[in-house]
């Protein structure tokens, strides 16, 4: 197990002033121990405006250090940025991407993964 909750500083910065407007972003590796849903929704204009395919880590008990849920980032990514997550293996061999119980599945023992890819869902598949 990891240690007790503990207080966290951190230096917050606007998406703007870390990846300029007119540069594009295709690609996000994103592995902040448990801290992933802060950075997504942080650069929530990058996913929804550029689209950049993502890798990241998602741990059960390093989420739960910031109160976030497996539920959170599935929910953030399917509804609110309209990303499909996928294990990497079958993102990569062109495999089906999870539902909420693939994905919980998947971080619990014995664990798939740790690491996990987020593609953006094709405009036309988008249900407005």
């Amino acid at each position: 197990h990891y240690p007790l909750r503990r207080q966290r500083q951190m230096c917050i910065r606007d998406r703007d002033d870390i990846v300029p407007a007119d540069r594009r972003l295709g690609f996000l590796k994103v592995d902040v121990e448990g801290a992933e849903l802060l950075v997504f929704r942080g650069a929530r204009s990058i996913l929804t405006q550029m689209r950049p395919n993502i890798l990241f880590e998602c741990s059960l008990l390093l989420m739960d250090n910031f109160d976030i849920t497996p539920r959170q980032i599935f929910d953030f990514f399917n509804t609110e940025v309209c990303y499909r997550i996928y294990l990497v293996k079958d993102c990569l061999s062109g495999g089906v991407s999870l539902d909420y119980e693939g994905f919980v599945r998947a971080m619990s023992p014995p664990m798939q993964a740790l690491n996990f890819a987020a593609i953006p869902i094709p405009e036309r598949e988008i249900k407005r």
